[in-house]
């Protein structure tokens, strides 16, 4: 008898400590995820960047990112990939749906900084919106 209250406290203890620890995996499996979705992106508000910044030089458009209050490791990965972007069409298809509305809102920010939405921002935003809607 003793045996099975043993049993019956630990298994409740144990019961109770399951939602805790699957609340911890999950999340620590969104994090990971989350991750090389920022850096997606980051990546494709590079090509609303270069499309509404067109010859702009680097230092410049790096200089207006800083004052609008963007991470430094978004500005820093930013930099990085103004060289060289990849295929949008490419980042598009790599980026998880539920991560595509955040994507959408930093698009249409970065797109009226400065007030206008030129017609290469625009298209970069259609783009995305014609992905996943």
């Amino acid at each position: 008898m003793l045996a099975l209250v043993r049993h019956s406290v630990h298994s409740s203890v144990t019961t109770r400590r399951a939602p805790l620890f699957l609340a911890i995996f999950l999340v620590v499996r969104l994090l990971k995820s989350a991750i090389p979705q920022e850096g997606i992106i980051d990546q494709v508000l590079v090509h609303v960047i270069l499309a509404g910044n067109q010859g702009r030089s680097k230092d410049s458009i790096l200089t207006d990112l800083k004052a609008a209050n963007l991470r430094p490791a978004s500005i820093e990965a930013i930099a990085e990939y103004m060289d060289s972007p990849l295929p949008l069409e490419m980042l598009l298809k790599d980026l998880k749906p539920e991560y595509a509305l955040s994507l959408f809102a930093q698009c249409q920010k970065f797109a009226m900084l400065d007030g206008i939405v030129t017609p290469e921002e625009a298209q970069v935003i259609e783009m995305i919106h014609q992905k996943f809607t």
